[in-house]
């Protein structure tokens, strides 16, 4: 892992100004000629400096690199967290005994919200880091004693005004109230959906990949992803039947498809509600079928 920095910055402001001048001045004058001279070059020093375990990194192996509000600098591996002034590092790590240090060292993601307050998602919880205590609070949701299967029991998103939301498997979607975690309240996002997609998912020998993005606090995008080999024969019109099937179920749920491909359209009914809105949208942005040929011109 490497960083470049600059070492002048006042070199480098007079230098812009001086460059900003040259344009001008050359476009004034002659716009035939060179606008900047090739023989010259800017007194601009930069150095780059690799930062690994060698240099005090807790591990090599980098999952998420994060600059906060005071310019320090915060990386997660798969061993630690690192605090990182420009010239030291700190690490953070679970201590045994010890409730206000990290949950687990398998650091995922790393934000920050509003409050200045540091947020750090690991494979087993979610940890909230106060600068002034030194200290972290852990967010379990039920599942402390109960070790990690995978990487994606828990997930952490921050929206645009910086609020903390969650996603928790076996608990559901929540947001950070200022105090703890409160379960959002999604009406069509049913676990009876969640459970259908498990469902479908093992009938065709794949491994569920469900991943929420919280638009805004009325607005939730299901993600499901299907990973496979193309290589193995078969696997490709196993995939298709088992996406068409999670396409019907979760629009039983009242979760609609979103920005299908064109092989795609085919699923949703002409005279259903949501293809009957999509195409009034449609004719009204794209009347000539231009933006989007051949998309959401839902046929019988």
């Amino acid at each position: 892992m490497g960083f470049f920095s600059c070492n002048n910055k006042e070199k480098t402001a007079a230098s812009d100004q001086e460059q900003t001048a040259l344009f001008q001045s050359a476009a004034k004058t002659d716009n035939r000629k060179p606008i900047l001279d090739s023989s010259k070059t800017l007194n601009l020093k930069y150095s780059l400096e690799q930062l690994d375990n060698t240099k005090g990194l807790s591990n090599s192996s980098v999952n998420a690199i994060f600059q906060d509000s005071e310019n320090l600098l915060w990386i997660g591996t798969w061993d630690g967290l690192n605090r990182y002034d420009g010239n030291n590092f700190k690490i953070f790590r679970p201590e045994l005994d010890n409730g206000n240090s990290l949950s687990n060292q398998v650091i995922l993601k790393i934000d920050e919200d509003d409050t200045g307050q540091i947020w750090i998602l690991t494979i087993h919880g979610i940890n909230r880091y106060n600068k002034k205590t030194d200290t972290f609070q852990r967010y379990f949701f039920s599942r402390e004693n109960k070790p990690p299967l995978s990487e994606s029991e828990f997930n952490m998103a921050l929206d645009g005004s910086k609020k903390v939301f969650c996603v928790v498997k076996d608990w559901g979607i929540g947001y950070f109230d200022g105090t703890t975690f409160q379960l959002l309240k999604v009406k069509n996002l049913s676990t009876k959906a969640v459970k259908k997609i498990k469902a479908i998912f093992s009938k065709y020998s794949f491994e569920p990949n469900i991943g929420f993005n919280l638009a805004t606090d009325r607005a939730a995008y299901v993600i499901v992803a299907i990973i496979y080999d193309k290589e193995v024969k078969g696997e490709d019109k196993k995939a298709s039947k088992c996406y068409k099937k999670t396409i019907f179920a979760l629009k039983k749920y009242g979760i609609l498809p979103y920005r299908l491909t064109t092989k795609s359209m085919s699923l949703v009914k002409p005279h259903e509600d949501y293809s009957t809105f999509v195409k009034s949208v449609k004719k009204t942005i794209d009347p000539n079928n231009i933006l989007s040929p051949g998309r959401y011109d839902f046929t019988s």
